[in-house]
């Protein structure tokens, strides 16, 4: 015998209460990380090479990622734009 059709109000009532959970990461692989602050990963790879940025934690046999507090405490440590925003920021040497 066939049950017969949940009620709707039943039905988005259940779905209301499901647990929506978010996770930040801790870490990002290289690509991500340099997009994350901004750089190529060419300029990530020489902060690191140059003991600028700390190395990345191995987090598996196949897999390193930049922990995102040391971006971000590399992000912090940079001083502020003395160029004025727009079009020709570039500086000449």
């Amino acid at each position: 015998m066939a049950e017969p059709p949940e009620d709707p109000k039943r039905s988005s009532r259940r779905q209301s209460q499901q647990l929506i959970v978010t996770v930040r990461p801790r870490g990002l692989p290289e690509e991500a990380a340099a997009a994350y602050i901004g750089i190529s990963v060419g300029t990530l790879q020489m902060l690191v090479r140059t003991g600028k940025l700390p190395r990345p934690r191995q987090v598996s046999p196949a897999r390193v990622v930049h922990e995102i507090s040391d971006l971000d405490a590399y992000m912090d440590s940079c001083p502020r734009s003395t160029l004025p925003p727009g079009p020709g920021r570039r500086r000449t040497l």
